[in-house]
């Protein structure tokens, strides 16, 4: 896999979070992609951590969307 390919998947996952019934697994799913991704050293550290700071506010977004929903 190149890339271009694995950041435009994990931009894509992140992206898709924000439509998750369910943001918990996703977001784990999506930790998983980030973590092999840069073990696989397709992305460096940097841009690992811009991805984790990506997800975590978005999971943070959406985990609160849900919650103000449900009561």
């Amino acid at each position: 896999m190149s890339t271009q390919k694995a950041i435009a998947c994990i931009e894509f996952e992140i992206a898709r979070l924000s439509r998750s019934f369910n943001p918990v697994p996703d977001r784990t799913f999506v930790m998983g992609m980030i973590e092999l991704a840069e073990i696989a050293e397709l992305i460096d550290r940097a841009t690992a951590n811009r991805f984790r700071d990506a997800l975590d506010a978005k999971f943070c977004e959406r985990n609160d969307f849900l919650k103000r929903t449900s009561t």
